[in-house]
């Protein structure tokens, strides 16, 4: 059976149409895929067999969350595990989110509260001294920067950006460090208790 070129004729919806179609299909389809696990972990945080760790699954609701760049639940979360208690991973979080809104001066907050309760991880240094790095609060970032090459070195050197002086970078290191400051870690508590 043969066609006529002159009958067949193939027109594309617009592509801001195409976008808007492609964004609400994802959004339909991440909402299907986390809204199990967050009602299972709802569930398991008001199940009293849980009471230890409900901090815990409360913060991993949040991450869940982040990870699927829903950052507004996200924040909405840990501020919601906040007002029950002062927790670490919810404070270290909440900082993550407020650096990747490019808010340095609450991202710092967060990230000293959580500091007070377990001072000198390095994971919570390095944050702080990204911050201050954004704030070109270059005696802050060395001074952080040292204090986590005593205590994980390892850390340390994969954050080298962090320990040279603004401009000292060569094009290659300086790449790397743009790709490597807006990489968030999510502190996922959900193995520990309160």
């Amino acid at each position: 059976m043969g066609y006529s070129q002159g009958q067949a004729s193939i027109t594309l919806p617009p592509e801001e149409t195409l976008e808007n179609a492609y964004s609400d299909e994802l959004a339909m389809s991440i909402s299907a895929e986390i809204e199990t696990q967050i009602a299972e972990l709802k569930k398991k945080a008001s199940d009293r067999k849980y009471k230890k760790k409900k901090m815990a699954i409360l913060n991993r609701i949040g991450t869940i969350y982040a990870r699927y760049g829903l950052m507004e639940k996200a924040g909405d979360q840990f501020k919601y595990v906040l007002k029950k208690k002062e927790y670490y991973p919810a404070l270290v979080n909440l900082g993550n989110i407020e650096f990747m809104h490019d808010d340095m001066e609450k991202a710092l907050n967060y990230y000293r509260r959580a500091d007070k309760i377990k001072p000198d991880q390095p994971f919570i240094l390095v944050n702080m001294a990204k911050a201050n790095h954004e704030l070109e609060n270059y005696g802050n970032v060395r001074e952080l920067y040292a204090r986590v090459e005593k205590i994980d070195p390892a850390l340390a050197k994969k954050y080298s950006y962090l320990g040279t002086m603004k401009g000292d970078l060569d094009k290659g290191r300086a790449s790397d460090a743009k790709r490597i400051k807006k990489q968030m870690l999510w502190y996922d508590s959900s193995e520990e208790g309160d």
